[in-house]
């Protein structure tokens, strides 16, 4: 008989990447924790210094400073590993979310040379026309968007709690 895998056992190792401010990271970070607690494993880099409290409060698992991660600026070589040689990450990721803008982006093509396509999900972390029209929350938008793009992913934002 195959024992059942604990409850607690984390199930994913995800990489979250996010360049914006404060108030956006803040933002990001709801959907961090919200990922966190359905027992995925969860690193964050950004340049907001919300994300290292956050990591410091056990709030998420690990935070990076985004400016770091040079490699994502760089396109000498690609890589077929899931973790590039020399990196400041302790990776390997099962899966990258990236609101570093759509796949259209630079450097959302060198996170698919890195990573592989089929473990990135872009962000445009902006909001949309029918955001805008509807009145939809930004992070709702966010959410819709990681859920169209996994749509096994399991995470629930609902339940969350703000720390802040």
């Amino acid at each position: 008989m195959t024992p059942l895998p604990a409850k607690n056992s984390p199930k994913d190792s995800v990489l979250i990447l996010h360049a914006g401010a404060l108030g956006d990271c803040v933002l990001t970070l709801h959907v961090a924790m919200s990922i966190r607690q359905s027992t995925h494993k969860v690193t964050v880099t950004a340049r907001s210094p919300i994300a290292a409290w956050a990591a410091r409060r056990k709030m998420i698992d690990q935070f990076i400073w985004l400016d770091r991660l040079q490699f994502l600026w760089k396109a000498e070589q690609s890589w077929s590993c899931p973790k590039p040689p020399d990196s400041e990450l302790p990776g390997p990721f099962d899966l990258v979310i990236s609101f570093l803008g759509g796949p259209a982006e630079s450097i959302s093509k060198r996170l698919t040379e890195i990573f592989s396509p089929d473990r990135v999900i872009y962000i445009d972390p902006r909001p949309s026309e029918r955001t805008m029209c509807e009145g939809v929350h930004i992070t709702q938008q966010w959410i819709n968007e990681i859920r169209r793009q996994r749509p096994h992913l399991e995470f629930e934002i609902s339940n969350l709690k703000s720390p802040f």
